[in-house]
């Protein structure tokens, strides 16, 4: 069935048995008229010049145009090619924060997790634009380069994961660095870095790399994860099973807050806004808004691979049978 792209359509086969039938029960009325009305008498005395076969041949050839064509209806695809696209939009930047403090539950289920709902949502609201996923904490290194396949993005975002116990620090500079790296720095248009943090900021250069990625042409924006009263750090098992709270060196349980000022002061500087990150998603169709008024460049990329189309084959077979059911002779040629 994965060779049909409208397999549904297959159920009209069924129209083949239920002629078959149909053609041998009207076979068999015919013998019982000819046995009641005509004895023994030879079938070609009663219809002189009649084709006694031509009814088999021309319910065969009825058939199998049938047959042919559902198959065609059902669209039969097979071999793969991969097109060229040529699109308008921006490069886009994806710079998702995995520190432990991420893990904090004071939005649900977590900043962690509410931070990737909102980039599958944000990838939903895109169409021509390349997209690159940068996951940070205090390193930062790009899982999946600049796209146009967000089928490939959505893989890798399902695969990040919050750091290890004992990864300390967020350093959202070395972040904002790595996202204008992998947007390059040749023209200073069509950038976009999208920052997915609570604002921690470890090492304090974020503001002095947002200032350095506008001059060369990068707009930045930022969804901000985390509540406004803060909470705990969460320690769990590989089951989800909570172990406790992360604590500091003297053994006090660490409280995080989401840095609203942080993140304004980067976007500032970024020429971009920050957004509060809510449970309705008002905060990534804000975004979205804000990245389509932003001037667009074509982008050529290969996106899929598409099957051919293989139903004209069938189609054709199909109009051959059901042309040679209408141009069978019912009699013999020279019959009377």
């Amino acid at each position: 069935m994965e060779i049909f792209a409208n397999p549904e359509r297959l159920w009209l086969l069924a129209i083949v048995p239920a002629g078959v039938i149909a053609a041998a029960l009207a076979a068999r009325a015919r013998r019982l008229a000819r046995a009641r009305y005509g004895g023994q008498m030879d079938p070609a005395r009663l219809a002189p010049g009649l084709w006694p076969g031509g009814w088999v041949w021309r319910t065969a050839a009825g058939l199998a145009g049938a047959l042919f064509l559902v198959l065609a209806m059902a669209r039969p695809q097979w071999g793969e090619r991969v097109e060229p696209v040529l699109r308008r939009g921006v490069d886009i930047v994806v710079a998702l924060d995995t520190s432990r403090s991420m893990a904090c539950e004071d939005v649900k289920p977590s900043r962690f997790e509410r931070a990737r709902l909102a980039v599958s949502d944000l990838l939903s609201t895109r169409a021509g634009d390349r997209v690159a996923l940068l996951p940070f904490s205090q390193w930062a290194g790009v899982t999946c380069p600049l796209t146009l396949d967000y089928g490939a993005v959505r893989l890798f975002l399902d695969a990040a994961e919050i750091a290890p116990e004992g990864t300390q620090g967020t350093d959202l500079g070395k972040a904002i660095r790595m996202a204008l790296q992998t947007l390059g720095r040749g023209e200073k248009k069509h950038k976009v870095i999208v920052l997915l943090t609570d604002g921690e900021d470890h090492a304090g250069e974020a503001v002095a790399e947002a200032r350095r990625a506008r001059e060369e042409g990068a707009v930045i924006f930022a969804l901000a994860a985390g509540g406004g009263a803060g909470g705990p750090i969460p320690v769990r098992d590989e089951s989800g099973r909570l172990l406790g709270y992360h604590r500091d060196r003297e053994g006090r349980v660490v409280t995080t807050r989401l840095d609203t000022g942080t993140l304004e002061r980067v976007c500032a500087e970024g020429g971009g806004r920050s957004f509060a990150l809510d449970a309705a998603g008002a905060a990534v169709g804000s975004l979205a808004a804000e990245i389509d008024r932003l001037e667009k460049k074509e982008q050529k990329g290969l996106l899929a691979t598409r099957r051919e189309e293989r139903y004209r084959w069938p189609l054709v077979a199909a109009m051959i049978f059901l042309t040679a059911e209408t141009m069978l002779p019912r009699r013999r040629r020279g019959g009377a």
